[in-house]
């Protein structure tokens, strides 16, 4: 089940999966290492009482995507 924390984390990992060759164990591998690290990164980041908003400005990695 998707707690609203994760939802965020999730978001970016289906982008991801969704860019990332099909190679099974190693893309499973690589989006299960992307998510404990964000999820590292978020609890850090809640921590030290920041919000888990992302800034006001903030870039979205669509707009850095290839056509």
């Amino acid at each position: 089940m998707t707690s609203e924390r994760s939802r965020p984390i999730d978001d970016v990992l289906v982008r991801l999966g969704h860019r990332l060759p099909w190679l099974l164990g190693s893309r499973r591998d690589l989006i299960a290492e992307v998510r404990g690290g964000l999820e590292d990164a978020a609890e850090a980041h809640r921590r030290h009482g920041l919000s888990p908003d992302p800034p006001i400005g903030a870039v979205d990695d669509r707009e850095l995507s290839a056509p």
